[in-house]
């Protein structure tokens, strides 16, 4: 959820994700030398299992192979230790069988039962107890246990928070076997979710088993910092939810707010009264006189007697010196042509509700008649100046009033006109007051139709004409300090954005942090990346490739401190064959090739977020046709650049499918395994990259960039130690602006 008010404009669910990420890293809380080391906790946990088994309390498990690095996604702190979950939990699993459902007994838990953190029994099946209790041999479900789904939606866990008569299907459980905080472990599976889906197996119905899950690995701090860690992100969290609850609070109240204005204005409670104004009802003879000279001078036609407004037509309650009215009785109500006529390419404006945007008319997208077509119409339905006219098909309302003379004719249009002294801004905010109403009032299905006698007979709370004057001075006044609220928020989200680039701007010119005289040198981790280019080709296992231009003073656009080097992206790119590439062109990957089955993800433009990966638009090809466009080949964690719309913008790949491959519109780049991935990724997103990209863009209809591009893109490249302090700053500058 994007929350966003005049001083707010936070991706909350990013921002969750954010903390536990910096939570399971262990940079969410200070370390502290006084705790017990993970690796003593986890030999006590041992012990117990083992004591534990030898009580037959829990079963003897398969041993657990040794976790290889690979297996450790990201680095964690000394004191801290990769656990797999099998290691320190009692792992089981409920019954896979389908008992026999019944209409009363005991609850039986799956995956859809299973809803945000807790247990939801309102949609159960239940089984005998009997059932149940075969169930509950293995798998019986106790207290700070936690349970979450291994089929269909991989996760979703729960800790249960007290004892509960169910049984439990196709769900993991996770049992305590000694003192560990399950708080704690809950995050961890929540955090984990992606890596665990992309553990599981099948196709449209995903399924993770018991041994994938007893081999999972997770990060496993002091019991200690546990506790700390599980505070501090309950902490966050609750701040979080705080921002979302103001946050919807605000939207409802600045939705509402024009709304509220104009209820009070309808309702007589938003000016003061003056006993010196003439009251409505004298307004309104006049306007019946003005109308019946105007008949009789054959200026306007004389429609039929409208019908007296009974109580139930009065939607609420208006001051003594109000009228109830009909839009007949004091306006002139007429509509525009029902018929098509032959179109042009140029002559008068044909109006129709399209035309009508937000209290003006738009005249970019219009039809154009003949001047003879134009005339016929005009006859009966001419528009003049301080005139309102409102869609009466469709979308039913949207009025405008007419600012000055147009040369136009008007087509499924209501059009109402003034017959004596009426402030025309007053009926205006009526109509905009009263468009629900008159929806309602509307016929027809998909397309909703309100006829001219509706309108005739559609009533409005008349107002004095001085009162009328000062309700639409005062509705102004509101709707203009809603609209400063407004233009403020939308302020403040651009100056959020420039603070954003000018934090990563400051990163990129070595000025966010200090140096640090022990730093190895960018020049030297340069050196060792291109010794092992070299290597690599003497020993032919990747090929010699065109060098890249030196860099001359003149590209460079700005100095950089000395440790740091300038370097070309294709430089730092990963020593194998398609660290750099981008997607396969035309036929290799058409509509012929995709599947709707989910083996092998297709990374379009629309995925490559200005903030982040997209999980929207998907597509997939086949396992079989990845083999034919492998170049293409993209894994989670991969840098992917869009090369249009608008170019450069970067994102990493996440860890939620199995397989993912390029759309012709982007470029993959793994950087060299030497280099501090996410700095590259800030770099790429940062300004001093997208001015390079965007200054040097091809086509016209959709500038684009390429990979050759792409490769020759200067990027300052700071000592190793650096970059990690960089992007910690700007992660900490990130967090510090979001609260």
């Amino acid at each position: 959820m994007i929350v966003k008010n005049s001083s707010l404009s936070v991706d909350t669910e990013k921002l969750r994700k954010k903390i536990l990420d910096l939570a399971m890293r262990g940079k969410l809380v200070p370390q502290d030398s006084q705790d017990e080391p993970a690796s003593v906790l986890l030999e006590k946990i041992k012990e117990e299992k083992a004591q534990l088994i030898k009580e037959k309390k829990i079963k003897k498990s398969k041993p657990l192979p040794e976790i290889t690095e690979e297996e450790k996604p990201f680095e964690i702190p000394e004191s801290w230790e990769w656990v797999r979950l099998g290691e320190i939990l009692d792992v089981r699993d409920g019954t896979h069988d389908t008992p026999k459902y019944l209409d009363s007994g005991v609850p039986l838990i799956t995956a859809k039962n299973l809803d945000n953190g807790s247990i939801d029994f309102n949609n159960v099946n239940y089984i005998s107890f009997e059932d149940a209790k075969k169930i509950n041999q293995r798998s019986k479900v106790d207290k700070d246990d936690i349970i979450f789904a291994m089929i269909g939606t991989i996760g979703n866990p729960v800790l249960v928070q007290e004892e509960y008569s169910m049984a439990i299907k196709n769900v993991a459980l996770l049992k305590k076997i000694y003192y560990l905080n399950m708080k704690y472990i809950l995050r961890c599976i929540q955090f984990s979710e992606n890596r665990m889906y992309k553990k599981s197996n099948g196709g449209n119905q995903k399924f993770i088993s018991l041994k994938k899950i007893r081999e999972f690995t997770i990060p496993l701090p002091p019991l200690a910092e546990q506790k700390r860690i599980v505070a501090k992100v309950e902490e966050c969290m609750q701040a979080i939810k705080t921002i979302e609850d103001s946050s919807k609070e605000y939207e409802k109240l600045e939705n509402q707010l024009d709304k509220k204005v104009l209820d009070l204005a309808m309702r007589g409670k938003l000016v003061p009264k003056d006993s010196q104004d003439e009251p409505a009802s004298v307004l309104l003879e006049k306007i019946k006189e003005e109308k019946a000279q105007l008949i009789k001078e054959k200026k306007i036609k004389k429609s039929k007697p409208l019908p007296e407004i009974t109580e139930e037509e009065k939607p609420f309650e208006i001051p003594e010196s109000w009228e109830w009215v009909r839009l007949g009785e004091i306006l002139d109500v007429r509509d525009g042509t029902h018929d098509t006529p032959k179109y042009l390419d140029s002559g008068v404006p044909l109006i129709t509700a399209k035309n009508l945007d937000n209290g003006s008319i738009d005249f970019n997208n219009v039809n154009y008649i003949s001047f003879e077509d134009a005339k016929k119409i005009n006859q009966r339905s001419k528009v003049d100046k301080d005139d309102i006219i409102f869609a009466m098909i469709g979308t039913i309302g949207n009025p405008v009033l007419v600012q000055e003379e147009y040369s136009m004719a008007i087509k499924n249009v209501a059009l109402l006109k003034k017959i004596y002294y009426l402030n025309m801004k007053y009926i205006l905010r009526c109509i905009q007051f009263s468009e629900n109403r008159m929806y309602k009032k509307s016929n027809g299905g998909n397309q909703k139709f309100i006829s001219l006698k509706k309108i005739r007979e559609f009533t409005i709370p008349l107002p004095p004409l001085a009162e009328q004057k000062r309700i639409v001075a005062k509705v102004e006044e509101c709707m203009q300090a809603i609209k400063t609220i407004e233009d403020s928020s939308k302020e403040y989200e651009k100056l959020e954005n420039q603070l954003d680039k000018k934090v990563l701007d400051l990163a990129m010119r070595g000025k966010l942090v200090p140096k640090d005289s022990q730093d190895e040198p960018a020049s030297v981790l340069l050196e060792k990346i291109k010794e092992e280019k070299a290597q690599l080709i003497k020993e032919k296992k990747i090929k010699k490739s065109k060098p890249l231009p030196e860099i001359t003073e003149e590209e460079k656009p700005f100095e950089i401190p000395e440790s740091w080097e300038w370097v070309r992206l294709g430089e730092v790119a990963k020593n194998e064959l398609y660290s750099m590439a981008d997607g396969p062109f035309g036929s290799n990957l058409k509509k012929d090739h995709y599947t709707l089955s989910q083996e092998v993800r297709i990374i379009q433009l629309s995925n490559i977020g200005e903030d982040g990966w997209r999980n929207e638009n998907k597509k997939y090809t086949t396992f079989d046709h990845l083999k034919e466009i492998s170049r293409s080949e993209v894994k989670s964690g991969d840098i992917v650049i869009a090369k249009m719309m608008p170019a450069g913008r970067a994102i990493i790949v996440p860890d939620i499918e199995k397989k993912y491959v390029l759309s012709s519109d982007a470029v993959k780049f793994i950087p060299d395994t030497r280099i501090f991935k996410p700095y590259m990724l800030h770099l790429i997103n940062s300004p001093v990259f997208k001015k390079q990209v965007q200054s040097d863009l091809q086509g016209s209809t959709r500038p684009r960039t390429s990979i050759t591009k792409l490769k020759n893109i200067l990027c300052p490249l700071p000592p190793l130690a650096e970059q990690k302090r960089i992007v910690t700053k700007i992660e900490e500058i990130d967090i510090y602006l979001k609260n």
